[in-house]
């Protein structure tokens, strides 16, 4: 329940920021809120809107925070601020909007984490859900922030996309099906460790009812010993395991022995897609959902934008847009969905803010198929030293001149994949505005 007598201060005024205002002012609590940038956009809207709340701009300052009872902390903040941990060290809670949400809705929710595929596999249940018959709404990371999913006149089945940084800052979030899908390094800029961003991740499946694990990555195995309902993974399944078996030379995705679809009929192919669907059907059995109407949706399911996306095939030269691919794991996945049947036929555009990765792990695989590799952005001398030796690197200014570099080099039969394994606030405001300039600029390049 959302408590009427408290003071609440929201920090941070982006999309998220906004939407805990205005469901505070549903709410009709006491707030104020303070951003770390001296001119937010919209922020003279905002003071024009709700005039008698305090809105503060620019660096943190204690005072802000007087008589504060709960802090509402917007996930692209880190709480490790020294003003903020020193108000943590006091006892005054850090919560964000997700714990919002699981204080004030009702119904089922479905929450879904992961280094990579979130997305994609966030976006498989809800259409799953919503063909089986279930009132379902979708957000969270993706979409509609989780608190504009609400109110509802009826009970939900919530499928929500949760971040590492979401999952810090929530407490309460009693989860129907809860899921990490995979842990790559990550946002180790923010982390002091690995560790510590698996066992931010390891926060969904507190209170979970039923909890689905990758069997290909024992990382997302619960710490605590909490039973696990269900796995998936690339492997033959066990009984009430979701995997892969072949027959006759075909592999079939299937629960234990039970054949439940032939992968030639998935639209997108890839042992990382595969491992994709197989994670979806898990978390959807665990709903009760059937596998026959799962599988229809899986065969009509053509992916997401920025993510393995074909922008043109020209000249027998097929361009790919994966700017969602933000990090390392994500470009290793892509690369290898790719499968071309000849080595050396790759050309890969990379680069962006490395978020303090280690790119090593991409060297095996950029040496078998990478035949140039063109870097750019603020961090792509430490792509370069990482990858040295693997193949031909060539840096440029930024991701347009990447663009031009490789239909200069291109050639019949290759494959340009953009995949930046970079987050894009160096140059772009997010991975989509990154994706839509690359599609944009690869067909001025290509009229």
């Amino acid at each position: 329940m959302i408590a009427l007598d408290k003071q609440y201060i929201v920090v941070g005024l982006g999309e998220t920021g906004l939407s805990v205002v205005h469901f505070l002012n549903a709410h009709r609590v006491n707030w104020c809120a303070v951003d770390t940038r001296d001119e937010p956009p919209g922020i003279g809207a905002l003071r024009g809107e709700f005039p008698h709340n305090d809105i503060h701009t620019g660096p943190l300052k204690l005072s802000y925070f007087q008589d504060v009872d709960e802090i509402i902390l917007s996930p692209g903040l880190s709480p490790h601020q020294p003003v903020l941990e020193q108000l943590a060290l006091q006892g005054i809670p850090i919560i964000g909007d997700i714990e919002l949400f699981a204080r004030a809705h009702f119904g089922n929710v479905v929450g879904i984490t992961g280094s990579n595929a979130k997305s994609t596999v966030t976006t498989l249940v809800a259409k799953m859900a919503e063909k089986a018959g279930l009132a379902m709404r979708m957000g969270g990371n993706i979409g509609i922030t989780a608190l504009s999913l609400l109110p509802d006149t009826k009970e939900v089945t919530h499928v929500l996309e949760l971040s590492s940084f979401q999952l810090d800052t929530t407490h309460t979030l009693a989860l129907e099906v809860a899921c990490i899908l995979n842990i790559t390094a990550d946002h180790l800029d923010r982390y002091a460790s690995l560790q510590e961003y698996i066992a931010s991740k390891q926060r969904i499946y507190r209170h979970a009812g039923h909890i689905v694990v990758n069997r290909d990555d024992e990382n997302t195995y619960p710490k605590n010993n909490q039973a696990i309902s269900t796995s998936f993974g690339l492997s033959q399944p066990k009984e009430k395991e979701f995997g892969l078996i072949s027959r006759d030379n075909t592999d079939y995705l299937a629960y234990g022995d039970e054949l439940l679809l032939d992968v030639a009929e998935l639209p997108l192919q890839g042992r990382h897609n595969w491992s994709n669907a197989l994670a979806a059907l898990a978390i959807g059995h665990c709903l009760g959902l059937a596998f026959s109407t799962m599988c229809d949706v899986l065969r009509s399911f053509h992916g997401l934008a920025h993510r393995c996306q074909v922008v043109i095939k020209k000249g027998d030269i097929t361009w790919y847009n994966d700017s969602k691919g933000t990090n390392v794991g994500a470009t290793l996945a892509a690369i290898a969905g790719l499968q071309l049947p000849q080595k050396k036929h790759l050309i890969l555009i990379a680069g962006g803010i490395a978020k303090g990765a280690d790119f090593s792990p991409l060297r095996h695989i950029v040496s078998e198929s990478v035949k140039l590799l063109i870097v750019y952005g603020q961090d792509k001398a430490i792509i370069q030293q990482a990858l040295t030796g693997s193949t031909d690197i060539v840096d440029v200014e930024d991701l347009r001149a990447a663009v031009a570099l490789a239909a200069e080099k291109a050639s019949s039969g290759d494959v340009v994949l953009f995949s930046p394994a970079c987050a894009s606030f160096d140059m772009f405001n997010n991975y989509e505005h990154r994706g839509e300039l690359y599609c944009q600029w690869v067909l001025e390049q290509l009229r």
